[in-house]
């Protein structure tokens, strides 16, 4: 049986069949374009996990050698305290005959109630400056010589402040600074207006002196308990 339909009701399918093929498309359109996003975000996170990877793989790199250096480090450091306890040995306890006899200071270090003591009366050619005579020092694992008291600094001028020929004097740890002097330790000593460093004799006791005269010098560091 045939199905007559009049122009109103043909129009009427028309549109109805238009609605609908454009809301299919657009729902189609919509599914095509979620579909390409999630392409996108997966590409991109693929390509972020990569690049994640090849940091991650930097950073082992990275983490092996610095390894390799703090081990090369490490035995550099242990044979440096190897050696440099070995050298605290042969210093302070010298062998003799086989027999290793330790001793309060090393060989040619005076030795003073807890302090060990070193005048250096280098001939002219060979004197520092006081900065340069501190670096000698320092250099022993000393420094300048510091009086504690009125006893250690009778001891520095009458034992190890000696007139010799070509010495003036010997830096001892003095220098002013902002108008005080001051051992180098940061101890006050007395005022004064000069700045300047302190030299010791024992025809003479205490002297100040430019800093930048060259002199003989004193160490002190502290005594081996034995």
């Amino acid at each position: 049986m045939l199905i007559f339909l009049s122009g109103r009701s043909f129009s009427s399918f028309i549109q109805t069949f238009v609605s609908l093929a454009a809301c299919w498309f657009i729902l189609l359109l919509i599914i095509i374009l979620h579909i390409y996003c999630e392409f996108l975000i997966s590409l991109t996170f693929n390509a972020e996990i990569k690049n994640l990877k090849s940091q991650n793989e930097e950073l082992k790199i990275k983490e092996k050698n610095l390894n390799e250096k703090c081990q090369i480090f490490e035995k550099t450091q242990n044979e440096l305290n190897v050696s440099r306890a070995q050298w605290s040995v042969d210093a302070y306890c010298p062998k003799l005959k086989n027999v290793r006899k330790c001793e309060s200071c090393q060989d040619a270090w005076l030795v003073q109630q807890s302090s060990c003591y070193e005048y250096n009366d280098a001939p002219p050619s060979e004197q520092r400056t006081w900065a340069g005579a501190r670096e000698d020092c320092r250099g022993k694992s000393s420094d300048l010589a510091v009086a504690a008291d009125e006893q250690e600094r009778n001891y520095i001028v009458d034992r190890l402040s000696p007139v010799t020929k070509g010495i003036n004097g010997y830096w001892i740890g003095v220098r002013a600074r902002n108008r005080t002097w001051k051992w180098i330790n940061g101890t006050d000593l007395f005022d004064h207006y000069n700045l300047s460093c302190v030299t010791s004799l024992s025809n003479r006791g205490w002297r100040s002196a430019s800093c930048n005269d060259k002199n003989g010098w004193i160490c002190e560091k502290k005594a081996l308990l034995v």
